[in-house]
């Protein structure tokens, strides 16, 4: 079964590129999917080699944007883009696939500092962590994002991220509540939408831009469920043929029982999940992910910076035979 392994480029400090590819490619690793593109958080680091607890910046890319592509909504650059750059020359003389994962709507930093464009609720209310994809300018912003990644020496393809109409239920912040989330929270009324918004027609309309953008694969990060407003996209199966090379299912905060692998996809689908705690606490729970995921087109494995050395002798043992 192919085996591909989410990381941030804060997982790279520390090391020689070609001894990270060893460390992975031991471990049976295939592809890796690099953060180019992400949103903010704090994270707790037990295996890097320069940070325990890590505070990321709030919406970055770690790369050298081009800045006439992206109009309005002008990207941060983050830390660690020389990093990235090195790690990436050394994958594309080994020949070792990397795609650029993209989070496109998600963005802690961009949001505050551009309500006009982000979603908004039924009382006007600004949700500054999600750009609205009806946006034109958020959808500029999306296409320069894609052209700059397909043109980066060493990328293979596209790993996108909230694709989506992110509403309440995308946690962020300390979320607190002692109700039910109204379903009508979700729904965007910004100055596009203005609460008749056709998701999956969005969606749907922004692929085909992204198919023209770009010659690499496109893989989608997707969701079933056609009212999840978290980052996972939803179209109708259908449609998916040739807008998308495959998809990929998450399960992470799922329990192993949940995880269900549909047979018959127009295109081909991967299962992700966290192959280490919370989801995951010993390595016969990881067992039974990976049996459970057998039939799909390929598994990938979340996350590997906030792993710890146990967490990663699990993965050796088991997807590494």
């Amino acid at each position: 079964m192919t085996c591909f392994l989410w990381l941030h480029p804060w997982d790279l400090e520390g090391w020689e590129p070609e001894e990270f590819l060893d460390e992975v490619a031991t471990a049976g690793f295939t592809e890796l999917r690099l953060a180019l593109a992400y949103h903010g958080g704090r994270l707790l680091l037990p295996r890097n080699r320069r940070h325990l607890v890590y505070q990321q910046h709030d919406g970055a890319v770690y790369f050298s944007p081009t800045r006439s592509g992206y109009g309005d909504l002008q990207p941060a650059v983050g830390p660690h883009t020389e990093v990235v750059e090195r790690f990436l020359q050394a994958a594309l003389r080994r020949r070792f696939p990397v795609r650029a994962w993209l989070v496109l709507c998600h963005n802690d930093w961009l949001g505050p500092r551009h309500p006009e464009f982000c979603i908004r609720n039924y009382r006007q209310e600004v949700y500054p962590y999600a750009l609205c994809p009806a946006q034109a300018s958020v959808q500029r912003y999306i296409l320069g994002l894609i052209a700059d990644a397909s043109r980066l020496p060493g990328i293979t393809g596209l790993d996108l991220e909230a694709l989506s109409f992110m509403g309440y239920d995308h946690n962020s912040l300390h979320d607190k509540r002692a109700v039910a989330v109204p379903a009508e929270l979700n729904i965007c009324h910004c100055s596009e939408c203005r609460g008749e918004g056709d998701r999956v027609a969005v969606v749907a309309d922004l692929l085909d831009q992204i198919g023209r953008a770009t010659t690499l694969p496109i893989d989608l990060r997707y969701t079933d469920d056609p009212a999840f407003y978290g980052g996972k996209s939803y179209l109708p199966l259908g449609s998916l043929a040739g807008r998308v090379q495959s998809i990929t299912r998450t399960w992470f905060g799922k329990p192993a029982g949940q995880m269900v692998v549909p047979k018959g996809d127009p295109v081909p689908a991967n299962v992700g999940f966290q192959f280490h705690p919370p989801d995951t606490n010993s390595a016969v729970e990881l067992e039974e992910r990976w049996g459970r995921a057998a039939g799909a087109n390929a598994v990938g494995l979340y996350c590997y910076g906030l792993a710890n050395q146990e967490h990663w002798g699990w993965v050796k043992r088991i997807a590494g035979r």
